[in-house]
């Protein structure tokens, strides 16, 4: 966990004791900053380096794993589609994801065991 806007770690422990003592706003003894996990919440703007990051890393993806995610909030859900088309990408989580947006395929085979030829990347 991190002070907002900088960079002061807490310990797990500390942070779970402040929620059982009914805090709702945890908040640094030190400076007052709130203790939030390291993460963009939902209306967050993304970090700087996000933009650089995926220009720079999702050309060089050979496996895209996509975990617990609507996919329906930009640019999160486009990042499916910013990595090569013969990449594969694996959805793990507990709901449907994507609605109309994407278009997912489950990972088929041909009687030989070889995968299937397609215009798309496979979805497993």
């Amino acid at each position: 966990h991190a002070i907002y806007g900088a960079k002061k770690e807490f310990a797990i422990d500390w942070y779970k004791e402040q929620l059982d003592a009914g805090c709702t706003r945890i908040s640094c003894p030190e400076t007052g900053s709130l203790v939030k996990p390291d993460i963009v919440f939902f209306g967050e703007s993304l970090p700087e380096h996000f933009g650089p990051s995926v220009t720079r890393d999702f050309p060089k993806c050979d496996l895209l794993l996509i975990i617990g995610t609507s996919l329906t909030v930009m640019p999160f859900a486009g990042l499916v589609r910013m990595v090569g088309d013969f990449v594969p990408r694996a959805l793990i989580n507990m709901t449907e994801a994507g609605g109309m947006l994407l278009d997912f395929r489950e990972h088929d085979e041909d009687e030989s065991g070889a995968e299937a030829p397609d215009d798309q990347a496979s979805w497993w």
